[in-house]
This record gives C-alpha cells, structure tokens and sequence, in this order.
C-alpha cells in the first residue's frame, strides 16, 4: 500500500507522452525511452520529446546541455528551443553565462580545444591541445610537444576570459586559480604557486599537491602541499601553518576540521583531526574515523566505537561494536548496544540490539524497552514504539509523550502526525491534540508542501493542513505533489495528473 505514496508510473508515461506538453514553470530531468533522452516533469510527462542521444540536467540559468543523434553537443531551454545549436564534439556543463565556456573539435588524441560565449560563438580559435573550465577568471590551456599519443610532453599556461594568453605554456602541471589569486604550478618536478601575473608567489619547493585539477588554495586560505614525507599547511605567503603533519591530510569541513592520517612502525595506521590554524583537535589515536556530521563524528579504538565533537572532547567512549547511524539535527544517535550471536554461525545468524543516544552520551531508547521500534527518531524528535498493542511516541528525552493510539506515523516538519484511533485516520499536533479528526480509511505523512495522501472508501486523493480536500478521493493511484505542483494519477484506469486546485487531466 505504501508504494502509491511515490507512485510515478514513469515507463507507462513515457510510451504515451513523446509530445511537449506546456506547464508553468516545470521542474525538469533528463530521461531516457526508446527513441532517446527527453526531459519529463513531476509526474513522468515528456515536457521535452525524448529525440536526443544524450542529456544532462539544467543548469540554474534554466539551460541544459544535449548531444544530438550525430554526437553533437549543444544547449537548449526549458522550452526545448536550442540556446546554442549541436555543432560541438565535446561541450562544457552545465551553461555558464558569465564566463566563456569549452568546446572541442575532433575526438581523442586528435581534438583540438577552444571557447564559446553564451550565444555560441566561438570567442578563443581551436588551438589547445586539452583545456579546463574557467575558475576566477583564467582557465588552464595545454599544448603537446612531439612524439606519440600518450607519451607526448605536455606544458600548460593561463588564458584570461578575453582569450588572452596570460601566463606562457611553460609549466609542467598546474591547478586551477583560487580566490586568492594563486595557482598550483610543476616546474623542475617541485610545486609551487605564480600569481596571475605568471609570476612566482611561492617558489617550487613542495614534493606533491592534491591530485583534482581544481584550487589547491581552499576557503579558508590554506593548501595541502606534501614536503619530504609528510603533507602539511601552508598560507599565500608559503609558510607553515601549526605544527600538524601527517602522510595523508583530508579536506575541511564546514566547520574548519579536517582529518589527518599517520601511520606508526609499531601501530600502524592511525586517524586524527586538526583545525584550520594547522593544530590538532586530537593527535592521530583512532584505528578509523567517520567524517562529521551535525558536529560529531564516529571514531573507533580497539575495536570499539564511540563519539566525538568538534570541541576535542569525546563524548562517548569507544565501547560500541559496531558504528551506527551519524546524529541528525535534532541530536540523536542511533547505536549498536551488542551483537547477538545465535546458533549457526552464519551471516544471518547475527542479530544487532540498536539503541539511541543523545548528544551528551545518555541512552534514550533501545531494543527490548518497548515491544517494538516501529519508527526510529527523524528531526522532528520522536521515535514511535508499540506496547500492548498500541502505537506512541517517544522524545529525544526518552519520555512518552503525545499519547497512545491504534497505529502511528512519524511528525513531518508540518508539525503534524498521522494516528490511527480504532479503524480511522487522522492527524496530530506534538501537544497530542486532534488536529484533523480520525474521518479517514488511510492517511500518509504531510510533505513539506502541506499536503498529504489519504485514503476513503478505497480511494485516493489529497488533503491540506486544516484537513480540507485539494483531491478529492476519486483516483485508484495518487502520487504525491512535485515542485511543479503536479501529482501523477489514475481514474477509472485511465492515466493523468492532477493540479493543485484538484483538476485532473488526461494522458491518453
């Protein structure tokens, strides 16, 4: 029964619908049937024939980028007009206005690279071996010197978005600009940084940098550069920032951490994690490490795992068997408390106990404490669990709350929660009150739209916050509302969608 609540009946659409179908302002993506890529919107519809060989998503400008039946790239809009008609081997994605964008001529060893503006005209000739898209406001260009395809010396320069060769093809290798107006270049097998006056910022004295083609220089201002044996941080002027060191250093995150890899003679491998003014939040100590989330980060230590923070604290000692789920927004963990083992020994015969920890380490719920978890804590902060035959709630307190009912579905960010009272539907708030009075035979949880998929009398339709009909109850399959506020449907079996003033329209 729950499949109806996403149903899109995407491939019985696609036979019926190759025609463009006009609506306001759809939300489109690329998908395939068996004459090509087409575009269809929420409920499955071809708003955009499927007549091309390939198709990416659009692009925020409200452009995307196809290949035509003769390998051609172009772009069109959501209208399915061409921006820039197929007529490139190989075309940058997604568009870009602002800045001009790559374009090839020819295939493999053989193509030749150059750049487009926004109206498709070529702005930089065909004379690049390889290039790379525009990053703050230079692109990196290559050219091959003699010898055979693949063993051929390379050297890379700087263009402007004038197409102007800024920065001569004298490097080795190089990165892409930062915002801080430095690049990564390779020159006598050492890397260092030039500014975009092609002149040298920070001499070649480093052994490696990251491998993506991108900015070596992050948001916050710092490279990763590999000296001797161990990588570290650096500043724009090339100085060491702290005393970190490691042989791996991973990317910052949004909260300026960053894991760091050693490895011990005696030991082995161990994990970390420094900040961004190169000092450690904890020494390399962990046997593996989780990335962050929502502040905390799962570690483990002989074997065991437990909790950390941004702050350098642990907040759970290592003592789990296994890693859990990460915690959510709200401040709840899931873990596992043990591994039960029953006769057999095989894969199967291993059953997990799974409890919930707060953010200070404090067990909230687990197996055993109820007859079920039907529904662990999503970020609204309630967990549903049945006892005696009855479904409630549970808060990320651990305390029952909100009250007991026949059946129950978890709160949707509406503040309102499917129950269940003898053999009807209806909805809660978290104060435990009836919003919407048990009228229904079937009821699902609200989207963030405000509305929801009911059920009566064996049919289905759509309803508001205040428990007013949008759908009427008349549709053998609903599907819920896109952004485009379409919901796909079928009456008396004939396929179709509905809008959100409860208009339904016929796809046959």
């Amino acid at each position: 029964m729950r499949r109806t609540h996403t149903f899109l009946f995407l491939a019985s659409v696609a036979m019926l619908c190759i025609g463009a179908v006009a609506y306001a302002q759809p939300n489109l993506r690329p998908f395939p049937s068996k004459t090509g890529f087409g575009f269809i919107n929420s409920v499955g519809v071809f708003v955009i024939p499927a007549i091309f060989r390939h198709a990416s998503g659009f692009s925020p400008e409200g452009v995307a980028g196809v290949v035509d039946h003769n390998r051609k790239h172009g772009f069109i809009d959501e209208k399915g007009n061409y921006v820039i008609a197929p007529a490139f081997d190989d075309l940058e994605t997604p568009f870009r206005s602002d800045v001009p964008m790559r374009v090839a001529s020819g295939i493999g060893f053989d193509a030749k690279y150059g750049f487009i503006n926004a109206k498709g005209e070529l702005v930089v000739p065909y004379i690049y071996d390889n290039a790379y898209v525009f990053r703050h406001g230079y692109a990196r260009v290559t050219s091959y010197g003699e010898g055979p395809p693949g063993r051929r010396p390379v050297k890379h320069g700087f263009i402007d978005t004038q197409g102007q060769l800024v920065i001569p093809m004298k490097f080795d290798d190089a990165k892409s600009f930062g915002a801080n107006g430095l690049a990564a270049v390779l020159m006598g097998g050492r890397w260092g940084f030039v500014n975009a006056n092609g002149q040298m910022a920070i001499e070649p004295r480093f052994d490696d940098v990251p491998s993506s083609p991108e900015s070596v220089f992050d948001s916050f201002g710092l490279a990763r550069v590999k000296q001797g044996k161990n990588w570290i941080l650096i500043d724009a002027q090339g100085k060491q920032v702290g005393s970190a060191k490691g042989d791996s250093i991973g990317d910052f995150n949004q909260d300026g951490l960053a894991v760091i890899g050693q490895s011990y003679f005696a030991r082995g491998r161990r994990a970390g994690v420094i900040n961004t003014k190169g000092e450690y939040v904890f020494e390399p100590q962990f046997d593996d490490f989780h990335g962050y989330k929502n502040g905390f980060a799962q570690v483990s230590f002989g074997g065991k795992w437990g909790i950390i923070d941004t702050h350098g604290n642990i907040v759970v000692a290592p003592r789990f068997p296994f890693y859990g789920a990460d915690f959510d927004s709200g401040g709840t963990a899931q873990v596992v408390l043990s591994v039960n083992r029953r006769a057999g020994g095989r894969p199967m015969d291993i059953e997990l106990v799974y409890g919930y920890i707060n953010t200070s380490g404090k067990l909230i719920l687990q197996d055993g404490q109820y007859d079920r978890i039907l529904r662990p804590f999503n970020e609204e902060g309630f967990a549903v669990v049945s006892k005696g035959g009855k479904s409630g709630f549970v808060n990320r307190e651990g305390k029952e709350t909100v009250g007991w009912f026949d059946d129950a579905r978890l709160f949707s960010r509406v503040g309102l929660a499917a129950v269940k009272v003898g053999e009807k539907w209806g909805y809660v708030d978290k104060s435990g009150g009836l919003v919407i009075g048990p009228k229904f035979d079937g009821a699902f949880t609200f989207l963030n739209n405000g509305t929801a998929i009911i059920k009566q009398e064996n049919k289905w339709g759509h309803i508001n916050t205040k428990g007013e009909y949008i759908t009427q109850p008349l549709y053998d399959k609903l599907g819920t509302f896109g952004d485009d506020g379409l919901a796909s449907a079928t009456l008396n079996g004939d396929l179709g969608y509905v809008d959100m003033s409860g208009k339904f329209t016929n796809l046959r």
